[in-house]
């Protein structure tokens, strides 16, 4: 079973921006090929690509679901390319692709310049834009009787979901609770 932090920066993850999420994800792996614990890092990130696949992939197969048919669909195959490249890694560590310091760090100014440029006023509509996404996601994946992700876990991140929501409608930001989740899960190591 999943617990809420990683369900919450699941979410978080496969939601967020297509720059910031393949930006992360590949930090993810160069984290993994650098650790002495990388199988147990690698079994973890695994399991998060699984998820988010399960989720995107629920969306996609219900007829109902009104996210972006054309971002599912991107989203899907990147989640999948990600889910190959993982395997590859585990079978031969050695020829696991992964960026240089110098590209993630790229990657990360220009994420960062973008969302400086945007307004309060933009920056709340964008966290608007993905929250609503993330939340038919999860509603989706609750409603499909073939989604395995544990139900108990998505009707927790729905209510964060809709915690958050209620921040954005009184016109605060909301925390980045995937960031926190991943700090805290470093500090009880």
């Amino acid at each position: 079973m999943w617990d809420i932090s990683t369900m919450v920066a699941v979410f978080s993850i496969a939601l967020s921006g297509a720059t910031g999420a393949v930006a992360l994800e590949e930090m993810e792996m160069e984290s993994w090929s650098q650790s002495s614990e990388s199988g147990e890092k690698m079994e973890k990130m695994a399991e998060r690509v699984s998820i988010k696949l399960e989720i995107v992939n629920s969306c996609l197969d219900m007829e109902n679901c009104t996210v972006d048919q054309d971002w599912l669909e991107n989203k899907s195959e990147r989640l999948q390319e990600k889910a190959d490249k993982m395997e590859t890694c585990k079978e031969d560590r050695d020829n696991c692709e992964k960026p240089s310091k110098k590209a993630r760090k790229a990657m990360h100014d220009a994420r960062k310049e973008m969302r400086d440029q945007l307004s309060d006023e933009e920056k709340l509509d964008k966290a608007q834009e993905n929250l609503d996404r993330k939340k038919e996601l999860v509603q989706s994946c609750l409603e499909n009787p073939d989604c395995d992700v544990d139900t108990e876990k998505l009707q927790q991140a729905l209510d964060r979901i809709d915690e958050k929501l209620e921040k954005i409608e009184n016109g605060e930001m909301p925390e980045k609770s995937h960031r926190k989740a991943r700090g805290q899960q470093g500090k009880e190591q």
